[in-house]
């Protein structure tokens, strides 16, 4: 077997080949399916025109490097330990995880950052909600005027594929989960989002996203990496 044939293959591989395939031919769960919308695929055509080993190279380093600035304010003990097992599987399924916990740290600070949850794992993307409850309007209006200035160019560039985006969305509403089904954790996601917008805890974020992704899998859990930074955050706010 060679090096790469089975790393990443769950959903890094999807990236990869976005563009060698109908975008949004293959349903949720199914093989290389590609299910974000078509703003990430063209911010990583660049990436895609690698071969598969360059690619993938390439990605574990931005998947390592995410997870390492995300724990680095933990205590070197416990750092390397987690880090220990965040990487492996981080590595091993290639999904996005740790750049949308990056996303959830930065986008505290500076709000457009949740474009990338909303036009990815679209129901990840609670930051606006975190601004409203807590009344920070400003911030709030940033994060949806950052996404929708991304969906404006990329709507531009590929009208064709907004559309089918939608239509790819709103016919897999139902797509089965391993889990509790969507329609049931997005609700708790909301409770738990506006119960710690209104105690000023960050970190509650993170688990809402977690409950929150809409295709459920274990790797879901490494969005808890954004925990150390966001209770940092929580410290530094008044």
């Amino acid at each position: 077997m060679r090096p790469f044939d089975e790393l990443g293959r769950d959903s890094a591989h999807a990236y990869w080949n976005a563009w060698n395939q109908d975008l949004y031919g293959a349903g949720p769960g199914s093989v290389d399916a590609y299910n974000y919308s078509p703003a990430f695929a063209q911010l990583i055509y660049p990436l895609t025109v690698l071969s598969w080993p360059a690619f993938y190279v390439v990605w574990a380093l931005l998947l390592v490097s995410a997870l390492v600035w995300l724990l680095w304010p933990m205590a070197p003990a416990w750092r390397w330990l987690v880090l220990a097992y965040a990487v492996p599987p981080s590595l091993v399924i290639g999904n996005i995880e740790p750049f949308l916990a990056v996303a959830a740290v930065i986008g505290l600070r500076h709000p457009p950052a949740w474009a990338f949850p909303l036009l990815t794992k679209v129901t990840t993307g609670l930051g606006p909600l975190w601004f409203a409850v807590r009344r920070e309007w400003r911030s709030a209006g940033l994060a949806v005027a950052g996404t929708a200035l991304v969906v404006t160019v990329s709507f531009a560039a590929a009208p064709d594929l907004w559309f089918r985006w939608v239509e790819f969305l709103s016919s897999n509403t139902g797509a089965p989960t391993r889990v509790l089904p969507i329609w049931v954790r997005v609700p708790l996601a909301l409770v738990v989002v506006v119960w710690g917008a209104r105690r000023a805890r960050p970190a509650a974020l993170a688990w809402a996203m977690i409950l929150a992704t809409p295709v459920w899998s274990a790797s879901a859990v490494l969005l808890l990496a954004a925990v150390p930074r966001l209770r940092r955050a929580e410290v530094a706010s008044p």
